[in-house]
């Protein structure tokens, strides 16, 4: 049976590979600044029409298109409250850091790009404790394998390279406190095309 720290390796690893290998060959480029909400739950048109009440999220996105319509994109970002209070039973923040590195289809438009995208990645997951007397049994799941889909929309060169982008995720976490864990997310931010 494989070491779960040699597995989580291997994939970032293969990740990082895949798109430093991607954007040799890249014809455009997109790197977005972005933030945005996570949540526990199902992704569904219910959530998303119902209001977003989440916890805060800011990353960073590379894209390299391979061709018009394919690509390759990387996720770096940190969510200062990630997933409470939903899945944690004792007061306090719980800190995470999402990477993730997924393919995107583009349906370019002119200015307007829909695209869906899927990936995998690492998700983790630090607890910070409010009150230093609090005993330390608390929950927290480390790092964990994440597999993620969505879509979105890009507009790009609005005003020279600058344009913006919104996106709606889905993440699902395989094995966190033995079940599975889903997690919507909704960002928008500023993509700067080359």
């Amino acid at each position: 049976m494989l070491n779960n720290r040699y597995f989580r390796g291997t994939l970032l690893f293969l990740c990082v590979s895949l798109g430093l290998s991607a954007q040799s060959f890249a014809q455009n480029y997109h790197f977005s600044l972005f933030g945005g909400w996570n949540k526990p739950g199902n992704v569904s048109l219910d959530n998303v029409r119902g209001g977003f009440n989440g916890n805060r999220l800011l990353g960073v996105r590379l894209e390299a298109d391979l061709a018009r319509i394919i690509g390759w994109e990387n996720t770096f970002a940190y969510s200062p409250n990630f997933a409470k209070p939903d899945i944690f039973s004792t007061p306090g923040d719980s800190r995470a850091l999402i990477y993730s590195s997924n393919l995107v289809l583009n349906a370019p438009v002119g200015h307007f790009v829909p695209f869906v995208t899927a990936g995998m990645g690492l998700i983790t997951s630090k607890r910070i404790l409010r009150e230093p007397l609090q005993l330390p049994n608390t929950r927290e799941f480390g790092t964990s394998f994440a597999l993620n889909y969505g879509g979105g929309l890009k507009l790009i060169k609005l005003a020279g390279p600058v344009g913006l982008r919104f996106d709606v995720r889905g993440y699902i976490l395989p094995d966190v406190f033995s079940q599975r864990l889903n997690i919507l997310e909704v960002s928008g931010g500023i993509v700067f095309s080359f």
